[in-house]
């Protein structure tokens, strides 16, 4: 699916929802979307808000910041660049903007 095509209209369904992140490991990496916010009500001409989605995984490492391939069984393969902002060792906290 496009990824510039996306709203968040997209999203706020699927917040609870499993994303598998493809990592180069055995096995993809399993991240769930926390949560979906509008972050510039203003509008663009192309009539998409800004947003923030959240995401949360627990495993042995932190996805680096990067471009990441991702797959849901609703939305398909997404490439989302994703940002670790919290971590605890075992859990982590990813942040993807759409401006």
């Amino acid at each position: 699916m496009d990824i510039a095509a996306l709203t968040i209209q997209h999203f706020a369904p699927r917040v609870g929802e499993s994303f598998a992140v493809e990592t180069g490991q055995p096995g993809p990496l399993r991240i769930v979307l926390r949560e979906a916010a509008v972050l510039s009500a203003r509008g663009r001409p192309d009539g998409r808000d800004g947003f923030q989605l959240l995401f949360e995984g627990e495993g042995p490492y932190c996805l680096a910041q990067l471009t990441h391939r991702l797959h849901h069984d609703a939305l398909g393969e997404l490439e989302m660049f994703l940002v670790p902002i919290a971590g605890d060792g075992n859990r982590f906290t990813y942040q993807a903007i759409f401006s």
